[in-house]
């Protein structure tokens, strides 16, 4: 059944034709105005075409797209993720769910996490309608979603690969700050396990008000020893590193 609600506007870029009709339908039902591109090129063309006014109010987008670009990146990494810091950077607000079977690229997406950037979630191909729901309803919030199959599948090196996405002058505080989680109270703990959302859901999730869930907050970067400035440099919130932390005990 669709929805009367209109959510506002969403791209979707995704390239195999089954699976650009099944989410462009699923989106829908969620009650957004679809855009659908299966390109880089298209997709970069239509946001560069836009204005702040009238940016993307999510983006669900496949990592592997043909280029049809001659733009000339690396091999390395698939156009998708070039596509991903596009948006991120052109509109920070618009919410972003990578929507990918290549698991092995989650280090690139928390990357950009430790840049403070938010509302970003990755999901792997095949996930469930509900699970893809979750990430996008997160995404809209601001909040940041990494489903918990994206990141057993990277288990087997899950420290080293995760670490190695971070700069290398956060790596150390992101892992002591990991390493402090037993210091903090139960309710601290249950705080931090919740850092990747907003401190509404966070108060909604625990029954608390907001400004208890925020006091919680402060407690929690008292006891791991986060200043107001984290160690990881000026371009790296205290926030992030805390949420880089729990990621990392995931």
């Amino acid at each position: 059944m669709s929805t009367s609600q209109t959510q506002g506007s969403a791209l979707l870029v995704e390239d195999d034709p089954f699976m650009q009709g099944a989410v462009n339908h699923f989106l829908a039902e969620m009650g957004f105005s679809v855009q659908t591109v299966s390109t880089f090129q298209d997709a970069s063309q239509l946001l560069h075409a836009q204005t702040p006014a009238d940016a993307f109010r999510i983006a669900v987008v496949d990592l592997s797209i043909p280029r049809l670009s001659d733009v000339d990146y690396a091999r390395r990494e698939p156009l998708g993720l070039h596509l991903v810091r596009q948006i991120k950077q052109q509109a920070p607000a618009t919410g972003v769910v990578v929507w990918s079977a290549y698991t092995h690229f989650l280090p690139q997406v928390i990357e950009l996490v430790t840049r403070g950037h938010r509302g970003l979630a990755f999901v792997p191909k095949g996930s469930r309608a509900a699970t893809l729901r979750r990430a996008i309803e997160q995404v809209m919030v601001g909040d940041v979603y990494f489903h918990g199959s994206a990141i057993a599948d990277v288990a087997t090196e899950a420290e080293r690969a995760f670490l190695s996405a971070m700069p290398a002058e956060i790596v150390e505080v992101v892992v002591e700050v990991a390493q402090r989680y037993d210091q903090l109270s139960p309710r601290q703990q249950q705080v931090m396990d919740r850092f990747t959302y907003r401190p509404e859901i966070i108060a909604e999730d625990l029954g608390l008000d907001v400004r208890t869930v925020r006091n919680y907050q402060d407690g929690v970067y008292e006891r791991l020893g986060l200043k107001e400035s984290a160690a990881g440099g000026p371009q790296v919130r205290r926030e992030a590193v805390v949420v880089l932390a729990v990621l990392l005990r995931r």
